[in-house]
């Protein structure tokens, strides 16, 4: 007579677990993106190098293989005079994407290089926001933004 009477409480134990299962399984996969840029400070007039990569890390925690998702965004190194301020450089790098096996990590960049003469005035980069995302529904993103002003004097 007793295990009737805890029959119906083992149905819903076993049933919250076959809900949290998929949870369980993929809760905490580790996702992070940052920006790099060059120059990331001034000097006198010259050759420089316009660079800003797009970086990103996605690491797989759980027990089954997953996508992983990245979707860079536009970046513009531009010059700080007049309005709009006129863009010397730009780039927007193609998605990419990669199959993730459990324990692993996807570990990329995408990259926009090139070498420019700058005369006096003052610089900056900008950039659009941008993610990054799983098949098993985790996400990150970064906000647009610029950084601080390059001075070549």
């Amino acid at each position: 007579m007793k295990v009737k009477q805890y029959l119906p409480y083992t149905f819903f134990v076993l049933g919250v677990i076959t809900l949290l299962a998929p949870i369980i399984v993929y809760a905490g996969n580790s996702l992070s993106l940052w920006n790099t840029r060059e120059p990331t400070d001034g000097g006198a007039p010259g050759q420089y190098t316009l660079e800003f990569t797009w970086n990103w890390n996605i690491t797989n925690d759980g027990n089954n293989t997953i996508t992983g998702y990245a979707d860079p965004d536009d970046a513009r190194f531009k010059k700080r005079t007049g309005w709009p301020h006129p863009t010397i450089f730009d780039g927007d790098p193609a998605s990419d994407s990669s199959s993730i096996s459990p324990g692993k990590s996807w570990v990329d960049h995408a990259k926009i290089s090139t070498k420019q003469y700058l005369g006096v005035g003052n610089y900056y980069w900008q950039y659009d926001g941008w993610d990054i995302s799983t098949n098993v529904g985790d996400s990150a993103s970064l906000s647009s933004g610029s950084y601080p002003d390059i001075n070549i004097y």
